[in-house]
This record gives structure tokens, C-alpha cells and sequence, in this order.
């Protein structure tokens, strides 16, 4: 597959691939029935897409892999819109760091990247009308997005060699020739701030909803955030409030969707991203968090909150190795948060490491005294190293702690040990 240079032939590309995903989103609306003859839509949209290319003059670039088989349409159309988008961003930044003319400012220029970025997310979830206007940026008196620059995208070649943006990978690549241009526009102030009297009241209603949140009144705060986004709908501190009320609340989907809104608008906040994943691991969702921390660490290596999630859906997934170096590099970026040291040390006392479990157990205690589920684990390192009389003594802390855990008064039970 080529990669077209001029802006036509980038359009055209882009529009098949939106094709794509859209076929997916409808058929699956559909009855068996019009979802075959959906599915074979979607498939001849893609088998015309060479026959549309050969008009259109273009130039090899092997970096670009994000086409996909008529055949994969409806499984991984979104994997090949998702590459794409981050192609065109690192294209964009390669082109800046060759200093070529992008026909605006290099400001302006590295919004729209960022705004390519912004709208993954959106891409990941199929939610083709926020994606398609997250993407478009006011700058310099006009509305930009990718289209609107003139840039040879073979700079990725050169920039950043032996590097391929593929849809199997989804386009993530990591290449520090084009940092350096994440890390200036990430602080040349990209995100949104407000400008109306209307926007500054939405984000004061935001901030009113997170001093209620802190105080567990999620009621009141999921309020306060729906309030604010009935005046700034693009609000991402409203989103991201709103989406962690809704999720202490116990209402998962619907926080998802504001999380993720708040992580397109804003994908520097780690709050929202970090609320984010620890919705998904309780809601179970362990495919969608795997996807969300690679997003999440995108933006920032190291958000460990991402990181503790991600170890501890391993760990429920059996994948135990995995697990402990991810909870070990969760630990060390965030050294005083008992949560994480817990589940180390339970995947060390599942990986028959039983003293270090010990340990990890004790940091956990040491850092929160009342946290049961340190106890409840310390339980269990005492346990499996015969040491049942402390075994039993950590039992009932965490019985105390939590009288209502039905897992601690079994293992008391199990001990022969009254609470």
C-alpha cells in the first residue's frame, strides 16, 4: 500500500477507513440478516479503495502499514482508523522537527497533532462524530486539521528509521526523534482553557463538584458536573468529576463514557485516566483497560495509578510474572500507595514468594494501618510459611477491620479460629 502525499489522496484514505468503522458500529445494530449484507458493503468499500488510489499520485512510504484485508473489515476496521490517526500525528511532528513549511505556524501545527492524538480515544470507541471533531483545531484565524497541512510524510522515514506504524500495533510507536515535540506542545499550554463567562462557569461548577467528591458526597457531585456540562459540553474537568462520581456510585458504563471524554479532551490529565482504569478493573473490563493504560502511558510513562490497575487485572488473569513487573514499576513510581504494595506482595506470595510477600504486606500495613486488605494478604504470606498462629493474629485485625469480608471469616474458619 502507498501512502498519498497531497491532501486529496490523504482525505480519500481517511474517509474508507472512517467507512470501515462506521459499518462495524451499524452492523452490529442490525439483524443477522443486514448485518451479512452490511458486512458486504464494508467489504467492497474497501476492495474499491485501489481502484479509487491509482488515480491519485502517490509515493511509496513503508512506515505506513495501517491498511487492512477487505476480509478484516468489520473485526479490526478500528485498529486501522486508530493507526492512522497516530500516523498522521507523528508525520506531522516528524515534518516540524525537519523544519519543513507545513503552510501555518509550527504552533498551529503541533494543536493539530495534538488533536490527533486527542481523538483516539474516540477512534478506539467507535465514536466516529466526537473523534472527527476532536480532531479539528481553531488556530491562526482558521479551523485546521490534518488536511489542511501540506507536509512529505516520508519524513517518519527519516526521522525516526526502521520504525513501521502498523494496524496489528495500532500505530504505537515509540520514537525519540519526535519527543521533543510531544514534550513542547505539552507545555506551550494546548489545553483548552476558557474564554467565555459561560465556559468559566462550567469550570467553577467543576471544581464545586471535585471539593464534593473529596468529601464522598458523590451525589452532590455528579450534580454539580452534569450542571457544568449543560454550559460547556467539552468541559473535560466536568467529564472526568463526573465520570468518577458515577463510579463510586457503582454506575460503570456511564462513567466510562465521561472518563474516556475527559482523557480525549484532556489526555494530560492523569486523574481522569487513573479513575478511568480503576472503573474498568471493577467493572471487570480487563480487555478495554489493557487498551486504556497503553493510551494512558502515551501520554505519560509514568501514571502509576494506570499501572496498578493494569497489575492487578493481571494478576486476576493468572498472568502472575507479567504482574509483578508491572506492580513492581507501580510501586516504585509510588512508593506510599498500600493498595499496590498489596497486591505485590500478593502476586509474590502467588509466584511462592512468601517472605517477600511478607514483606510487601508489612510496607502496605506500615504505610495504612487500617487498610484490612493488607492484613487479610499478610494472612495469607504468614500462612503459606506455616506461621498459622500469626497467621490467625493478622486474620482478625482485618476481621476487625472489615467484619463484613466474607473471605477473611473463611480463612479464620478454614484455621480452625473463632473472629
Amino acid at each position: 500500500m502507498l501512502f498519498m502525499r497531497n491532501h486529496d489522496s490523504r482525505t480519500l484514505t481517511r474517509r474508507v477507513l472512517v467507512a470501515a468503522v462506521m459499518a462495524i458500529v451499524v452492523s452490529s445494530a442490525r439483524s443477522p440478516a443486514q448485518t451479512a449484507d452490511s458486512s458486504k458493503q464494508a467489504r467492497a468499500i474497501v476492495a474499491r479503495t485501489p481502484a479509487l488510489l491509482r488515480a491519485v499520485r502517490v509515493t511509496p512510504n513503508p512506515a505506513w502499514k495501517c491498511q487492512i484485508a477487505p476480509e478484516l473489515t468489520q473485526t479490526h476496521g478500528v485498529d486501522a482508523v486508530v493507526c492512522d490517526t497516530r500516523f498522521r500525528a507523528a508525520a506531522i511532528r516528524a515534518a516540524l522537527v525537519e523544519h519543513q513549511s507545513l503552510g501555518t505556524d509550527d504552533g498551529c501545527a503541533r494543536s493539530v497533532a495534538d488533536q490527533l492524538e486527542r481523538a483516539v480515544p474516540s477512534w478506539a470507541a467507535a465514536d466516529t462524530a466526537t473523534a472527527l471533531q476532536t480532531e479539528s483545531v481553531s488556530c491562526g484565524g482558521r479551523v485546521l486539521t490534518s488536511d489542511s497541512l501540506r507536509y512529505d510524510d516520508r519524513a517518519v522515514l527519516r526521522v525516526c528509521p526502521g520504525r513501521i506504524w502498523s494496524w496489528v500495533e495500532r500505530g504505537s510507536v515509540a520514537c525519540d526523534a519526535i519527543k521533543s515535540e510531544l514534550v513542547q506542545s505539552a507545555s506551550s499550554g494546548t489545553t483548552r482553557t476558557p474564554r467565555t463567562r459561560t465556559e468559566r462557569k462550567a469550570l467553577d461548577l467543576a471544581r464545586n463538584a471535585r471539593d464534593w467528591y473529596v468529601e464522598n458526597n458523590f451525589d452532590k457531585s455528579r450534580s454539580l458536573a452534569e450542571r457544568a456540562l449543560t454550559l460547556d459540553s467539552l468541559s473535560a474537568p466536568a467529564h472526568g468529576i463526573l465520570g468518577a462520581s458515577l463510579s463510586m456510585l457503582g454506575q460503570y458504563p456511564d462513567a466510562v463514557t465521561h472518563l474516556r471524554r475527559a482523557t480525549s479532551i484532556d489526555p494530560s490529565d492523569d486523574w481522569s485516566w487513573g479513575m478511568l482504569a480503576q472503573t474498568l478493573y471493577f467493572g471487570r473490563a480487563d480487555t478495554a483497560l489493557a487498551s486504556v493504560v497503553r493510551d494512558a502511558l502515551a501520554a505519560n510513562g509514568n501514571n502509576s495509578e494506570v499501572l496498578g490497575y493494569l497489575g492487578m487485572s493481571q494478576l486476576r488473569a493468572g498472568a502472575t510474572d507479567s504482574a509483578l513487573g508491572t506492580l513492581t514499576r507501580a510501586v516504585t513510581l509510588s512508593p506510599d500507595d498500600a493498595r499496590f504494595r498489596t497486591a505485590l506482595a500478593r502476586g509474590l506470595r502467588l509466584a511462592s514468594r512468601a517472605a517477600d510477600a511478607e514483606r510487601e504486606a508489612r510496607n502496605a500495613i506500615r504505610i495504612a494501618p487500617k487498610y484490612y486488605e493488607g492484613y487479610a494478604e499478610l494472612g495469607q504470606a504468614l500462612e503459606a510459611q506455616g506461621r498459622v498462629k500469626e497467621a490467625v493474629e493478622a486474620y482478625r485485625t482485618a476481621h476487625h477491620l472489615a467484619d463484613w469480608s466474607s473471605d477473611i471469616t473463611a480463612r479464620l474458619t478454614a484455621l480452625g479460629a473463632k473472629p
